[in-house]
């Protein structure tokens, strides 16, 4: 016998040997009685959604800044969460002795850059009106007019060449236009320096403003969402001192990611929560999906952004949130009154079909039940064909089962 031959013996010997041990893992499989719970389908709702990060942002919100340098008293009433009206006094600035030094001097250099200002003006504008300068300009120009007048007659004589004739209107068109310009430039300055008296002059009424008392009042009904200062404090002018927002503008910027922004449509809705786990949330629908890209800060991911119109505000819970982290579900599909069971119970065919199955319990086996799924939620499936809300599911968890397989219930979890 020859070796190749002795060769393919060994190998259907061995091939016999792995199908037998198959066939009896099998049987054995089929014998045993693996532990399994129970559950019903039920009716009901399921959603598909996608979750995106985000902040709540307001349209109409302003930061109020010290109109002067002073000391700050706040209204008595006034805190971060106030509700304040149109016109309402919020803060009161009272001039501080060392910043009404310091104004005082500014107010003094300032009139007297005023005083040499209208100074320069005065005398440009009589420059201008000067009727002497005007008919110095208008005797140089007729005078090159002349010229040119009498040598065209010289050269239509002929005592003149066709390039004198030529450099005297040249001459003539020269003087013409800087006689013009010399007249726009010298109005030009005049109303250059004009504006800078006009300058100066706010400048000393703003500075006149500086030493009197200021209130900052509301520019709209709003939510004090932020207060930088405290009583008695001693601000400078321009100072951030607190930041209004109007609680009925208030907006979601959620940032969806790029594989997931084709599902995002106009219109769809979306749950706010400022916390991701969080059972309670604000309603509202995307108004708007920028198709522009922009640079994710984390995992170098690019997103998009979707902004989100609240159906009504909570002030308690957003307003205070403003420029926070906030979460939206954004809802892309939803179905009511249909059969679900949970997500872990399905199982996929490894043919390369993708057909789903789970298992049902009848006469104390596992029976494969094959099945047709529809909408998916993060926990649960829809169940569109194959099974009755009457039907008991093997919750088989990570244990393997085989069709027809004995099973034993967990009277626990029954």
């Amino acid at each position: 016998m020859t070796h190749k031959k002795v060769f393919i013996i060994f190998v259907l010997i061995a091939v016999a040997f792995a199908a037998i041990f198959q066939i009896r893992s099998y049987l054995v499989a089929l014998k045993q009685k693996p532990v399994v719970s129970l559950i019903s389908p039920v009716r009901g709702g399921i959603i598909n959604k996608i979750t995106a990060e985000g902040n709540i942002e307001a349209q109409d919100m302003v930061r109020m800044d010290s109109p002067i340098a002073g000391k700050i008293q706040i209204s008595q009433n006034l805190k971060l969460g106030s509700k304040v009206s149109k016109g309402e006094i919020m803060i009161s600035l009272m001039p501080d002795e060392e910043s009404v030094k310091a104004t005082k001097e500014d107010l003094r250099e300032a009139e007297e850059s005023l005083r040499l200002t209208q100074k320069k003006f005065d005398l440009l504008k009589k420059a201008c009106e000067s009727k002497q300068e005007i008919k110095i300009d208008e005797m140089n120009l007729e005078r090159a007019q002349r010229k040119y007048e009498l040598s065209k007659k010289l050269y239509e004589l002929g005592v003149i060449s066709y390039q004198d004739l030529e450099m005297e209107e040249i001459n003539f068109m020269r003087e013409k236009s800087n006689t013009a310009k010399r007249r726009e430039d010298a109005l030009a300055e005049l109303e250059l320096e004009k504006l800078n008296v006009i300058k100066k002059e706010n400048l000393i009424n703003k500075l006149k403003e500086y030493l009197n008392p200021k209130d900052v009042t509301a520019l709209f009904d709003g939510i004090i969402t932020k207060i930088n200062v405290k009583n008695g404090e001693i601000v400078s002018r321009g100072n951030e001192l607190i930041t209004l927002v109007n609680p009925k503008e208030i907006r979601a910027i959620l940032r969806v990611s790029g594989e997931n922004i084709s599902k995002v449509k106009m219109g769809q809705k979306v749950m706010i929560k400022k916390e991701y786990y969080a059972t309670n949330s604000i309603a509202g629908e995307i108004e708007e999906i920028s198709m522009i890209s922009e640079a994710g800060a984390s995992e170098g991911k690019d997103y998009f952004k979707v902004r989100v119109k609240l159906f009504r505000s909570n002030e308690d819970n957003l307003v205070i949130g403003i420029n926070k982290t906030v979460y939206g579900e954004i809802i892309l599909e939803e179905k009511n009154k249909v059969i679900t069971v949970p997500l872990d119970t399905i199982r996929y065919e490894e043919d390369g079909t993708k057909d789903t199955y789970l298992f049902l319990y009848k006469d104390g086996k596992a029976k494969k039940q094959r099945i047709q799924i529809g909408l998916k939620s993060e926990e649960s499936v829809e169940i569109i064909k194959g099974i009755t809300l009457h039907d008991k599911i093997i919750n088989q968890g990570n244990v393997e089962l085989n069709d027809n397989q004995k099973v034993k219930i967990n009277t626990e979890t029954r």
